[in-house]
């Protein structure tokens, strides 16, 4: 399924935050949503590769709602994407999931290439002490 690919490709990811995974208050605009993915994802991985992202999402995901469950997925917030996505309505779930879809296949296009270029890079930063 291309939504396990998209959670693959985004696996540097997967380590969130914990100012993004307990949450920040409810965001009511896309720039609010944006930033606040913006700032938990450079944290782990480059700002390039955070700004691919937001780029795709800017493509496909127009709607707060839909932004932030998509976030939420890119973090490794898997439980929490999914139960905010069970409370879209049946026509926006079909609508996010086609948005979903799309998105994915500009992930894998776009920002692969930055994050094999990151996963490359790191090997050069100094190792850390056990």
């Amino acid at each position: 399924m291309r939504l396990i690919r998209t959670l693959t490709v985004t696996a540097a990811l997967a380590t969130a935050t914990a100012a993004f995974a307990q949450g920040a208050p409810e965001a009511t605009d896309v720039a609010s949503v944006d930033a606040t993915y913006g700032k938990a994802c450079a944290e782990r991985v480059s700002k390039e590769l955070c700004g691919c992202v937001i780029g795709v999402a800017n493509v496909h995901l127009g709607d707060v709602a839909e932004r932030q469950v998509f976030y939420e997925y890119m973090m490794g917030q898997v439980e929490q994407a999914k139960a905010r996505r069970a409370a879209f309505a049946p026509e926006k779930a079909i609508a996010f999931n086609m948005a979903l879809q799309k998105a994915d296949v500009m992930l894998r296009d776009r920002c692969d290439a930055i994050k094999q270029k990151d996963a490359a890079a790191r090997p050069a930063e100094a190792p850390k002490a056990p």
